[in-house]
């Protein structure tokens, strides 16, 4: 009997440990919000890659460009969604060259200034709960 009430007494505490976690994780977690779109070069899907963003506050995101240049931006250690403000993007694409060595000088895919979030002129502002849907078009010449 005594076993049994040690036993109860154990998953009762656990079972409030639990709940009290839940109540202070909601209270205190990460606004979210959804990014996804399509990035094109000249007009074309860009067919491979990543775009980043660099938020103001928060974690940053980072979404794996598609081979019909679709991307959905997705926050590390989250399932998905990305912190709510604003954020810098930029785009990373480069070719390695077939039969390469890893450590071969890759060909950039995109002009260099969409590589860098201060230079890349693409931002979104993301809204709790909202789906923010992007068309990233970028231009091989200015």
């Amino acid at each position: 009997m005594l076993m049994r009430s040690v036993t109860g007494m154990m998953v009762c505490s656990g079972l409030l440990a639990g709940l009290l976690c839940l109540a202070s994780c909601e209270k205190s977690g990460t606004a979210l919000g959804e990014v996804r779109g399509i990035v094109t070069l000249d007009g074309q899907p860009l067919s491979q890659g990543s775009v980043v963003s660099y938020p103001e506050n928060g974690k940053g995101a980072l979404g794996t460009i598609q081979s019909d240049g679709s991307f959905i931006l997705i926050t590390r250690g989250l399932k998905s969604g990305v912190s709510v403000g604003h954020h810098r993007l930029a785009v990373v694409a480069y070719q390695q060259p077939a039969q390469a060595s890893p450590e071969a000088d890759q060909k950039p895919l995109v002009p260099l200034r969409y590589m860098q979030p201060d230079t890349s002129g693409l931002s979104v502002t993301v809204a709790s709960g909202k789906l923010e849907t992007l068309q990233l078009e970028l231009k091989s010449a200015i």
